[in-house]
Parts: C-alpha cells; structure tokens; sequence
C-alpha cells in the first residue's frame, strides 16, 4: 500500500511514472475501505492479477466506486457532497485532477480542491483522500506553502528503466502511523507499466 501520511496525499509524477497503475491497485488493495475512485474517462486496461481471473474480479472491487466527471464544476460539486452521503467513502482517489484544474491559476484551483476534500473527509475519522497530478502542475506550488496552506503530504513517483521498478517516495506528512519508507513495485516481466503490471514489493 501507498505510504499514506495525512488526511489528503499529493502524488505526483512524470509521465507514464505508474501513478495511475499505483492508484489503481491502492483501490484494490484497500477492500477494508469503501473506496471512491475519480478520474476523467474510464480505465483502458486493468492490471494482469484482475484482468488474468476475470471471475474474482466483482469479488475484488465491490468495495469501489468509480465517478467520471466530465468538468471541474461536475468534480467539484461531488466533493463538496462526499460528507452527505448515506454511505461515504473512507478513501478517495483523484486519478488526475489536472483537467480539473486551470492553466492560468494551478495554485488557486488546487487549494480549492484540497480545502473541499479537508472539510468532507472532517466529517469522517480516518478518512483519507489521495490526488493524483502531473510533476509539471505540482512545480508551481513553492515549496514552502505545501504544509502552510495545503496541510497535506506529497508522494513522488518516479519509474526506475534500469531495474523495471516503480518507487514512490513520501515526503512530509502529520500521522505517527504513516509509513515514511519508499514503496519500491517492480513491473511485470515481460510487460510494460501501463496497464500491464504487478505490484511486488521489493527488498529495501
């Protein structure tokens, strides 16, 4: 699982880095959670270990919701609604919010996300928010507001050519019980990281 250390978690990464194989599989991962999964077209391809047993797959993402907002006014309205919910999610995941976001304003309209996701998850104990964006829209956050006015945790994700792994490395955070080592994934022999890979955790 991700190292998850506050209540809202900022993945960022490159390009084909694994951030949505490495959201993807936290969703799955997570059945002990009702999990909340947004992103703004459906998924392609799903990992071998669910796309190889087709018949466990109801059994394995029961537990998960998927919502496709098809504009920023859509996306937010359905955080701003999480916490009056019969049935709200502990967990959800933004699979990149950066069509939800704007060109001109990458700071203002993701501080209105966080701030959104901060005031439903309030609502909840120990519910936790993941959000996925591009290494390009994170880099003009200045370093020094990230904890002053985001209150979250950050997670790079970088992918390794040369030893086929995925590394997602934490950086901040305000639980005691975070897990603050990389999470290192290797990819699945004989199959590119997009879409095609399995997470096995590797020996630090």
């Amino acid at each position: 699982m991700l190292p998850l250390t506050s209540d809202v978690t900022l993945l960022h990464g490159n390009p084909k880095s694994g951030k949505t194989t490495l959201l993807f599989n936290e969703a799955v991962e997570q059945a002990s959670r009702k999990v909340l999964y947004i992103t703004p077209c459906p998924l392609k391809t799903l990992p071998p270990l669910l796309s190889k047993n087709k018949s466990s797959l109801d059994l394995t993402t029961s537990h998960l919701t998927f919502y496709y907002p098809s504009t920023r006014s859509e996306f937010r309205r359905r955080l701003a609604g999480l916490h009056l919910s019969s049935s709200p999610p502990s967990l959800v995941i933004v699979d990149n919010v950066s069509p939800y976001l704007s060109d001109v304003d990458v700071l203002s309209d993701l501080y209105g996300t966080v701030k959104l996701l901060h005031h439903s998850l309030s609502f909840h104990d120990g519910s936790q928010a993941i959000i996925g964006i591009s290494s390009w829209q994170y880099s003009k956050i200045p370093p020094h507001v990230m904890p002053a006015l985001f209150g979250t945790s950050t997670v790079e994700v970088r992918y390794e050519e040369s030893t086929r792994t995925i590394r997602a490395s934490p950086r901040g955070g305000s639980r005691g019980n975070g897990c603050h080592g990389d999470l290192v994934v290797r990819v699945w022999e004989g199959s590119d990281k997009e879409g095609s890979c399995c997470l096995v955790p590797v020996t630090m």
